[in-house]
């Protein structure tokens, strides 16, 4: 695989980073579900492996489920304005990055039944990860919005922190 393409591969970060062996923890599951196809636990995995171009990674499309919406909304506010990591709209298809909660916006209309037909939960983000900087200023900007999420008690009430969970898989790669 080329460097450029290695440094815009998403599953290269997540099993890195995020996901060591390209399995969730799941302790932590409740708080932090990422969702993408380049992870083998993802139902579509082999599918997407026997069609894709090999050294090309499975994408730039992630899910990331916060579990409601206000959390959804809390990280999309801090990966926009307090980590410049990409911007919230409804539509994906851009060079930059962009990034939705659907359930609020693009799948308003569905019913709460669809909704969980369809897998989308009240916190779920897609995002569609952009060609800007690299995947290490990327996964940067994404700590500083966790860790950001972290210092807002309110949204916190319940739930463990963000930064240290996902620092933990770090040091375990």
């Amino acid at each position: 695989m080329s460097e450029a393409v290695e440094s815009w591969s998403i599953d290269t970060i997540l099993k890195k980073r995020i996901i060591p062996n390209g399995s969730a923890d799941e302790e932590n599951q409740e708080w932090l579900k990422v969702i993408y196809p380049g992870l083998e636990d993802h139902p579509h995995h082999a599918l997407l492996r026997s069609i894709a171009n090999p050294g090309y990674g499975y994408g730039g499309m992630l899910c990331v489920d916060m579990g409601t919406e206000a959390r959804a909304n809390r990280l999309l506010h801090h990966l926009q304005n307090t980590a410049q990591f990409g911007l919230i709209a409804v539509s994906l298809g851009y060079y930059e990055t962009l990034m939705s909660c659907s359930g609020s916006s693009t799948s308003s209309e569905l019913t709460d039944e669809d909704k969980a037909l369809a897998g989308i939960s009240p916190g779920l983000i897609r995002m569609s990860v952009g060609y800007s900087g690299s995947a290490e200023q990327r996964w940067a900007q994404f700590e500083r919005a966790l860790a950001a999420c972290d210092k807002d008690a309110a949204l916190n009430a319940g739930h463990p922190p963000l930064l240290p969970s996902v620092l933990s898989y770090m040091s375990q790669s």
